[in-house]
């Protein structure tokens, strides 16, 4: 199998999935000195509207897994959300996460690979 990525690599690596949707994958991601579990899953097909255009795109759940102290799995984190094109390459066009401060999102808004997607076939 493969080895385990850091966090960037994990979404590098689901990038290269043929997405479908209800698909689930599990991958071994560093970080630091500890070793997560992440258990990531195609929850929807959507279509984003982001600068006026209307792009069709996987939403994906990504849940971090870590050993706690009886060696049971448990959360690490709150789960991010990330939604990729549906275009070859799978391009990252929006990631959410909530914290107890409120919710992050960040989208991409313009740019080649922006360009590519909006004028794209799925």
């Amino acid at each position: 199998g493969q080895g385990p990525v850091d966090r960037l690599g994990l979404l590098q690596r689901v990038r290269g999935e043929a997405l479908a949707e209800n698909s689930s994958y599990r991958f071994d991601v560093s970080k630091g000195r500890e070793l997560l579990i992440y258990e990531v899953r195609v929850v929807a097909a959507q279509t984003l509207n982001i600068s006026g255009a209307e792009i069709p795109a996987w939403k994906l759940r990504f849940d971090g897994l870590e050993r706690g102290r009886q060696g049971k799995l448990e959360a690490a984190h709150r789960p991010v959300y990330v939604w990729l094109s549906r275009t070859a390459g799978h391009v990252p066009l929006r990631v959410e996460s909530r914290h107890p401060i409120g919710r992050f999102r960040v989208e991409l808004k313009q740019g080649p690979a922006m360009e590519r997607v909006a004028h794209a076939d799925p």
